[in-house]
């Protein structure tokens, strides 16, 4: 099962300036392989907010984030993360 990571965020995150007609989230997480992920809306989407996730252990890395908005990229930035282990 492909199962999301709850993402810490550390400083800030970028974020967009473009206004959405619904209210969605980043629910689409795929373990690429080796050391890389990607985290966006959904599976076939190449439009939105995406962040790609490089893991330096297993709970830590860094990420680059773009926001694509019909072909053009308006948003873009990068930083570090932490996961955060998720109770049952």
């Amino acid at each position: 099962m492909n199962i999301s990571p709850k993402i810490q965020k550390q400083g800030i995150l970028p974020a967009s300036t473009y206004e959405f007609d619904a209210v969605y989230s980043l629910s689409y997480y795929e373990r690429t392989g080796g050391d890389y992920a990607i985290y966006k809306r959904e599976k076939s989407t190449k439009e939105g907010e995406r962040y790609t996730l490089t893991f330096a252990s297993s709970k830590a890395g860094t990420y680059t984030y773009e926001n694509i908005v019909n072909g053009v990229r308006i948003g873009h930035g990068e930083g570090i993360f932490d996961v955060e282990e998720l109770e049952d």
